[in-house]
């Protein structure tokens, strides 16, 4: 995996804004149009319906648009474009004409009867028939009544041109889907014109036709870290990340594990050790002037001066604490993994050892939280201001923030964390964490 360099090991690598997206071009649908000579077709859901757009193009057209994407800030993988701007992410599909094996003829009728698209000068839509063929291809290993979605094109394409079916029925043989398009009329409610429309027949698709953006998923999933202080916009960011990683076609969750926050059972553990450990303390008068029946908030603040007095103590309750936090964090993205997705964890491993550094002083048994749950592919580092954390979550003092945030300095590098400036406005940083990101994992 690809990682930003530090410019030493004292400091974080810091990830530096992208370039300036152009201001010029309203939206994507009119900087595809400008860039194209030829009729291009748009052949999935049409905009402003479908975020996502599927393009066919011939080979001067594709070349055309892939350095013209590439120069308004896209990235792309495997024929997939992507930007991301404003929390969420444009997404165009570029698709080579001839991988679609249609005869020299057939593929000229596919552009000659196209439709203009309201507003364009050469971006077009399939005519009903074509728009038919084109479902029926990409529908040919479904089963039962179409969706609402395939019903309303159908739909649509007949009330365009009730004579879309025979318009479609006289090419079918030679896009390769006569049994397909049967399918997909008796599944509309019409009566299937071949005998055998019922039977599961052959994928006809060429292997990208999958339509809108393919959910592109890995053996093993990604793990993304959003690591800081509290307040510093991680919680919010994992959902707007989410967002739009779910609309550039990648499957994504969201886990939320804090070593502070601990299952009942370890409270309940936690509980009878403070006892015990208060009951130690008095009577080995570790604390003086300690009583016997204390309260029970005196009683862990003895059980505290325990641990601080005990290097064997202390050790012995930040590896319990921890494990329990590396089990966790193991437990709760093993799932996600497993189906391929983008794992983002709202707190991970650096959160636990600055956590267990700041709070006992602990440098033993890291090696425990950063080998029991998955290693994070990129872990990112919101770096704010200690007053301005403390303002937003009064939990910690500013100059307790400041330890914490030097803590987080410190250890960061070990776990190739990105910096990022925490001030920065929230819809920058969600594009540069979700860019890192698709390009990973995609």
């Amino acid at each position: 995996m690809s990682k930003i360099a530090a410019a030493d090991r004292g400091r974080a690598p810091e990830l530096s804004p992208p370039a300036a997206e152009p201001a010029d071009v309203p939206d994507v649908v009119a900087l595809i149009d400008a860039l194209i000579e030829r009729p291009v077709l748009v052949f999935g859901s049409l905009p402003p319906v479908g975020r996502d757009i599927d393009l066919l193009a011939r080979d001067p057209e594709l070349r055309a648009l892939a350095a013209g994407l590439q120069g308004a800030g896209f990235s792309e993988s495997d024929g997939v474009w992507v930007r991301f701007e404003h929390c969420s992410a444009s997404v165009v599909e570029l698709v080579d004409a001839a991988s679609w094996r249609l005869e020299a003829g057939e593929l000229a009728a596919l552009y000659a009867e196209a439709l203009l698209l309201p507003g364009a000068e050469r971006l077009v839509r399939p005519a009903p028939r074509h728009a038919l063929l084109i479902m029926a291809r990409k529908l040919a290993r479904a089963r039962g009544p179409l969706d609402k979605k395939h019903r309303d094109r159908v739909t649509d394409a007949l009330l365009e041109d009730p004579g879309a079916w025979s318009g479609a029925r006289r090419s079918a043989a030679a896009w390769g889907c006569a049994r397909e398009l049967a399918t997909l009329e008796r599944r509309f409610g019409l009566p299937a014109s071949d005998p055998d429309a019922g039977r599961p027949g052959p994928a006809a698709s060429p292997r990208r036709m999958a339509g809108a953006v393919r959910r592109r998923l890995r053996r093993r999933g990604v793990v993304i870290a959003l690591s800081g202080l509290d307040g510093c916009g991680k919680s919010s960011q994992a959902r707007h990340v989410q967002d739009a990683l779910i609309q550039a076609g990648l499957g994504t969750s969201v886990i939320w594990t804090s070593v502070m926050s601990q299952p009942q059972g370890v409270a309940t553990v936690k509980a009878i050790a403070n006892r015990a450990l208060a009951a130690a303390a008095a009577i080995r008068r570790l604390v003086p002037g300690s009583k016997r029946s204390a309260p029970s908030a005196e009683a862990e603040d003895r059980a505290n001066a325990l641990r601080r007095g005990s290097s064997s103590v202390s050790l012995g309750w930040a590896l319990l604490q921890g494990t329990v936090n590396a089990v966790r964090q193991r437990r709760a993205t093993r799932a996600a993994l497993r189906r391929g997705e983008v794992v983002i964890c709202d707190r991970y491993v650096l959160d636990a050892l600055v956590h267990l550094r700041y709070a006992y002083g602990e440098r033993r048994g890291a090696w425990l939280l950063r080998r029991i749950p998955p290693r994070a592919d990129l872990t990112f580092f919101f770096d704010l201001p200690p007053e301005v954390a403390s303002a937003r979550q009064p939990e910690y003092e500013p100059a307790q923030n400041a330890e914490r945030a030097r803590l987080y300095r410190e250890l960061g590098p070990a776990l190739d964390a990105i910096w990022i400036d925490a001030t920065l406005p929230r819809d920058e940083i969600c594009a540069l964490i979700a860019r890192q990101t698709w390009q990973l994992a995609s």
